[in-house]
């Protein structure tokens, strides 16, 4: 893949993702087959959450506020009319995100995680209750066996397999970086992968295709 980029302004660097292809890049991701709790599923791995090495995270109500911004953030978003108080856009949902998202998305998926009422059982994610209220999040062992196949999966229906354009994935994630010259595509694959904690070959990013 040729990592498309714009100058910056003139002739002068930075250089950054080109906004057409950036455009392509959002609907590619509308259709990638991810349910809502798919966000929250990100989130933890940027909160730190992995199995090789194992480590468990902590989930209060404003902890996850930087991942949020990392993965979803828009600066732009709250200058629009109607989104003054959603600084998020989730691409797989096509949804922008209110401010205490932290709160109202991710510790409130936590919690459904571990009290069942969600109408399907994530068995390779565990949700424990703290006594100071947070909420512990581990990989049960078989992780990462069932994540992306069905809505057990975080896919949107049973007989649904997820499957995210790997290019168009880091090029959103790299929305906002500025780069002082071109960067092959497996340069910045690696660094997004270091930064969601998908360091090993058992924490891949679901079901990733290259165009």
């Amino acid at each position: 893949m040729v990592v498309e980029l714009t100058m910056g302004g003139g002739d002068q660097l930075p250089i950054s993702v080109a906004a057409n292809r950036l455009k392509s890049a959002i609907e590619s991701l509308h259709n990638a087959g991810t349910s809502d709790y798919f966000k929250t599923y990100l989130v933890l791995k940027a909160h730190g959450l992995s199995i090789d090495p194992p480590q468990s995270v902590f989930v209060d109500t404003t902890n996850t506020s930087p991942e949020l911004a990392l993965l979803f953030g828009v600066r732009e978003l709250t200058n629009q009319g109607g989104y003054e108080d959603r600084p998020y856009y989730d691409p797989f949902m096509n949804s922008a995100l209110k401010e205490h998202a932290s709160r109202s998305v991710v510790q409130t998926h936590c919690k459904r995680f571990h009290d069942g009422s969600i109408p399907f059982k994530i068995s390779w994610l565990i949700s424990e209750q703290q006594p100071d209220s947070r909420w512990r999040l581990s990989f049960a062992p078989q992780y990462p066996q069932g994540l992306g196949s069905g809505r057990e999966g975080l896919a949107t229906h049973d007989d649904k397999q997820i499957c995210i354009p790997t290019d168009d994935y880091v090029l959103w994630h790299f929305r906002y970086h500025r780069f002082d010259e071109a960067p092959a595509f497996e340069t910045l694959f690696d660094k997004m992968k270091r930064e969601l904690h998908f360091t090993h070959g058992r924490n891949r990013l679901v079901d990733c295709r290259r165009r």
